[in-house]
């Protein structure tokens, strides 16, 4: 006979934490990071990582909800309450998720005139001054703020986030670190340009002279510091004036063979800015990588073939698509089902729910094919038109509709006439009419 019990037994799964995860008050401490929050956020003013955070939220906010469920009051109050907040949670969830690794938000609760519970607001927290609280087996119960009253929030009011969770280490892995590292070697080479330019660039005055002294209006100046003068002139006219005295040592000197006055310019004639150039490219579709999201999605180059572009817009749509499942079952488990349970008893749970739209190039494309397909074909609309929610097709592929449901009949001309005019007895057979 097989013994089951239901008690866990192995505690908190957290790497990289010390003992103090363990001895803290049920707070689980942050894991050690390469670089601070600050320091993330500074990763996140690079131009290029700037792009790609304000392009990650786009196709998520773009792909419709729609609010599924058998009663229709009930429907009504959670598409009114939701929808109002969705924007606003979706574009703080997408960048916390991505940036940190997790985002931690208070659920703000209201009664309005009619007596409904809702949710008046997800207040987004700040990752540094939040701390997640978890029991001796690591399960999230909660979040205590690091200010002085060292204030707790319950976890009926918290909603939790997290991204490439290991073990039970709900902080995640964020982009900005990972990006970060391309961001410094991308300034390190930028740095290692404006050096290039400033000192190695161009053309440079060079002045060889002879040791010694010569004279000038009647005195012996030190060839160190007329030499000197010589450059401070060039250096700022790009002309210069040459005593004859001087004229003629030089060449005297130039007859004797002996070290002479001369003056030259050194030019880099080699085309060394094309390595920084192709070097921070390179480095800019790092970064993008670096925050999760393949390059040619959003820096297209000369060198990227467009079938490539392609599959890389595919692999971008689907790692949003996963991510926005993710955060709509938490919203459905977190905000839904207590809005629900809060006005209509525990019997409620799951009765409605958020459907995202798909974001993935192929599943939409499939559906709006779909769609051409119904309209402009009357006959397969007139077998398969009823058999379709077309309320809900066209809210998946942003089509305008009022909300009803249409009911039309056959398309089909299957008159007396009709059939006595058809010559081919094979083309009724899939209607099931005899000869």
């Amino acid at each position: 006979m097989i013994k089951l019990t239901t008690r866990e037994r192995t505690k908190k799964q957290a790497p990289q934490v010390s003992i103090d995860a363990y001895l803290n008050e049920g707070a689980l401490p942050h894991a050690k990071r390469r670089y601070t929050y600050a320091q993330c956020r500074e990763f996140g003013k690079d131009a290029t990582v700037a792009l790609v955070r304000e392009v990650a939220p786009g196709p998520i906010l773009a792909a419709n909800w729609t609010i599924e469920g058998e009663d229709g009051a009930r429907v009504e109050l959670v598409k009114e309450n939701i929808l109002k907040i969705r924007n606003e949670f979706l574009v703080q969830a997408v960048r916390g998720l991505n940036d940190f690794g997790w985002m931690p938000f208070e659920k703000v609760w209201e009664k309005d005139a009619d007596g409904f519970i809702k949710i008046k607001k997800l207040k987004a927290l700040l990752h540094e001054d939040t701390n997640i609280l978890v029991d001796k087996h690591g399960a999230f119960v909660g979040f205590r703020q690091t200010d002085l009253a060292q204030t707790q929030v319950p976890l009926g009011k918290c909603l939790l986030l997290s991204q490439d969770v290991e073990g039970t280490n709900w902080y995640g892995t964020g982009k900005l670190e990972v990006a970060g590292r391309v961001v410094n070697d991308w300034n390190d080479s930028n740095e290692g340009a404006n050096r290039y330019d400033k000192k190695i660039a161009g053309s440079h005055w060079v002045v060889h002279y002879p040791i010694g002294f010569t004279e000038v209006k009647g005195e012996d100046i030190d060839n160190y510091d007329l030499a000197g003068d010589i450059l401070a002139a060039l250096e700022s006219s790009g002309k210069m004036r040459i005593p004859a005295s001087v004229q003629s040592h030089i060449e005297d000197m130039n007859e004797s063979g002996e070290s002479a006055w001369k003056i030259e310019t050194i030019s880099d004639n080699t085309a060394r800015q094309h390595s920084f150039v192709a070097r921070q490219e390179y480095l800019d579709r790092l970064k993008v990588r670096g925050y999760g999201f393949p390059e040619d999605t959003i820096l297209k180059t000369r060198y990227s073939p467009k079938t490539e572009q392609g599959v890389h817009a595919n692999i971008m749509a689907t790692i949003q698509d996963v991510q926005h499942q993710y955060i709509v079952s938490v919203l459905n488990e977190e905000v839904v089902d207590p809005t629900l349970v809060y006005n209509y008893g525990k019997g409620a749970e799951g009765s409605v729910y958020i459907l995202p739209a798909p974001i993935t190039n192929t599943s939409l494309g499939f559906l709006q094919d779909v769609y051409k397909m119904l309209i402009n074909n009357q006959a397969v609309a007139g077998t398969e038109y009823n058999h379709i929610d077309m309320v809900e097709l066209k809210t998946k592929i942003a089509v305008p509709n009022d909300g009803e449901t249409e009911v039309i009949t056959n398309f089909i001309d299957q008159t007396p006439k009709a059939v006595e005019d058809a010559t081919d007895e094979a083309s009724f057979k899939s209607e099931g009419v005899q000869n």
